[in-house]
């Protein structure tokens, strides 16, 4: 079975998001940031109101507090936005009309893929985890990789199944 399908720069950013989601490094990462932008701002407000009051009444340290929860609540909504931004930045070259067209072949040893800027094959023992939603199938590579394949690479429902049955049983994970 093959598959020939055109990328843009929104499927780039649903594989981003996917792992900035679902990788532990990723994700752990993204959470220390958010941590640490809360920290930061609870930090700067404390350091203000002590630094301009003698004495501090429990009241006052609603500010800081709120300060640092909102911080916290936003920083990790721009961060993971800041994360998706940069992997489509750099994997469609900064293009903002990027378009690859993709070709996937089921082989016995693995997923071959090609575009224009190259070929391989992914051993099927190199998938580590497949994943599906709504409008995408997710194949989990080490590190922080991830083969998107939309859905509208298939030309019906049943093929889209006997591609996701065929790859579920060689990922032996």
């Amino acid at each position: 079975m093959w598959l020939s399908f055109q990328l843009g720069r929104a499927d780039l950013a649903a594989a981003a998001k996917y792992v900035a989601e679902h990788n532990p490094s990723i994700k752990g990462e993204l959470f220390r940031a958010q941590i640490f932008c809360g920290i930061l701002a609870g930090g700067v407000a404390l350091a203000i109101i002590f630094m301009t009051a003698h004495t501090v009444q429990f009241s006052e340290l609603v500010f800081p507090a709120v300060s640092a929860l909102v911080a916290y609540l936003l920083g990790g909504y721009l961060l993971k936005r800041s994360y998706i931004d940069r992997v489509v930045a750099i994997a469609s070259d900064r293009k903002p009309t990027f378009s690859r067209t993709m070709t996937l072949v089921l082989q016995e040893d693995g997923l071959a893929g090609s575009s224009e800027v190259g070929s391989s094959t992914i051993l099927w023992s190199a998938i580590q985890h497949v994943d599906e939603d709504a409008q995408y199938i997710y194949l989990t590579l080490p590190s922080a990789s991830t083969i998107l394949i939309p859905n509208h690479a298939f030309t019906s429902g049943d093929q889209r199944e006997t591609f996701i049955t065929t790859i579920r049983s060689r990922v032996k994970k």
